[in-house]
């Protein structure tokens, strides 16, 4: 009996891998296929049937892209503002989606949900203005605002879902031990909320590739 389900159980695991595996596939074959192109030579790229491993691999592609271009500081201007702009977000998000979600701030929430839905590009000319009266333009700032804009809702919306569905049990008991409320949230309220801290960091994240890539 126990050899049954033990062999029941692998069966299912298996069975379970080989989905994923199905489901992933052609993010795999896309990722290989790219490597693939960044490997080959043009004349090997226009090969008709495509050629997947080529007999010689063209290193030289590699070489020219840091010859020709600034790679590294293009690599380390994206790195600092997908970082900042994914931790600002994250500090001004997840402490904002707490207090609306305590404090029961319903308009709040819908100014929130408001700038969710705002489309993005309709901020370009009035930030554009802004900037130009600071002086930010040819600076890095600018990037990352403009994808607060974008990531900020989104980690508050999310981050109030969660926080609602917390317990309100153990910041009650925390606070009559005489914990502040700063307290009730820093060692209470965010250790609870790391799964959704982690969710907002991900979309975050996600938000401001695509921020990117429609600009």
């Amino acid at each position: 009996m126990t050899s049954r389900i033990i062999r029941e159980k692998t069966l299912d695991q298996v069975g379970l891998l080989f989905v994923a595996f199905v489901m992933v596939s052609p993010v795999i074959l896309f990722f290989l296929w790219m490597i693939s192109l960044s490997l080959k030579y043009e004349i090997d790229n226009g090969a008709y049937p495509p050629i997947l491993i080529p007999e010689t691999f063209a290193w030289s592609n590699y070489a020219k892209v840091f010859e020709e271009n600034n790679f590294l500081l293009y690599f380390w201007n994206s790195v600092l503002v997908t970082g900042s702009a994914t931790l600002l977000a994250l500090i001004i998000g997840v402490p904002s989606g707490y207090g609306i979600a305590r404090l029961k701030a319903e308009k709040s929430a819908v100014v929130i949900m408001i700038a969710r839905m705002t489309p993005g590009l309709s901020f370009l000319i009035p930030l554009f203005l802004l900037f130009q009266w600071t002086g930010l333009i040819g600076t890095l700032w600018p990037q990352i605002i403009i994808h607060l804009v974008v990531t900020v809702p989104i980690v508050v919306w999310i981050m109030i879902g969660y926080f609602e569905t917390t317990p309100m049990e153990l910041e009650e008991a925390a606070s009559i031990d005489g914990a502040t409320p700063w307290q009730v949230f820093r060692m209470v309220a965010l250790p609870i909320a790391k799964p959704g801290i982690v969710v907002s960091f991900i979309l975050a994240l996600i938000s401001r590739g695509t921020t990117s890539s429609s600009a």
